[in-house]
């Protein structure tokens, strides 16, 4: 979810959080710094965040867990230049699932981010955690227009992902316009394990992935 503010956004995530109450709640765009405190941001039966904080004028990823599953922060798979923030969720049958929170700058160029997320996928490959399902969702700020299904032409950044996405044999599972007032699908979900994402559901700015 592309919150563009936690602090400001606070109540509209609590409201999220006891209706919908999933598991993994990842955020990007959460505009944070160190004198916000974890207390700050904090919500009931919820681990605190893991953050990945820039400033209070952009960027910034935060991912939350309920507080009846484990999870643990994986550093070795983040980049903070890249925005790339990395937990292991574990599941009630013991599967383990890998998640890569992104955020893409328009500042930093795809070329350069997915050169970065390449060498992470590789070295997750060679990792104790390779057997694990992967997903990395996020805003990568790259539109593809058969996401989407609009009339909008695609970027040349959502043209290179989807390149690099199917050379890395990967699929995307958004299907629909994620921005509305651009007639985008900027907030993705990448997987090479597609069977185990039953269902994508985009409400308003809000994706939901059982």
């Amino acid at each position: 979810m592309n919150i563009r503010s936690l602090v400001s956004q606070k109540d509209a995530v609590s409201a999220y959080l006891s209706l919908i109450r999933p598991v993994v709640l990842c955020l990007t765009e959460t505009w944070l710094d160190n004198t916000i405190t974890d207390n700050d941001i904090s919500f009931f039966e919820y681990h605190v965040p893991w953050r990945l904080d820039r400033n209070r004028h952009g960027g910034g990823c935060a991912i939350y867990v309920r507080t009846d599953f484990h999870a643990v922060r994986l550093i070795e798979f983040e980049e903070a230049t890249f925005e790339i923030h990395a937990i292991r969720l574990t599941l009630m049958n013991q599967q383990h699932v890998t998640i890569l929170n992104i955020y893409r700058p328009k500042a930093t160029t795809m070329q350069r981010l997915l050169a970065r997320l390449s060498t992470i996928l590789d070295e997750f490959g060679k990792s104790k955690y390779k057997d694990d399902i992967l997903l990395c969702v996020g805003d990568l700020n790259a539109h593809f227009q058969p996401w989407a299904k609009s009339t909008v032409p695609s970027t040349k950044e959502g043209i290179l992902l989807d390149e690099f996405l199917e050379s890395m044999n990967f699929s995307q599972l958004v299907s629909g316009v994620t921005c509305v007032a651009s007639e985008t699908c900027l907030d993705l979900v990448i997987t090479m394990n597609s069977l185990f994402v039953k269902n994508v559901l985009i409400e308003c700015k809000l994706k939901v992935i059982n």
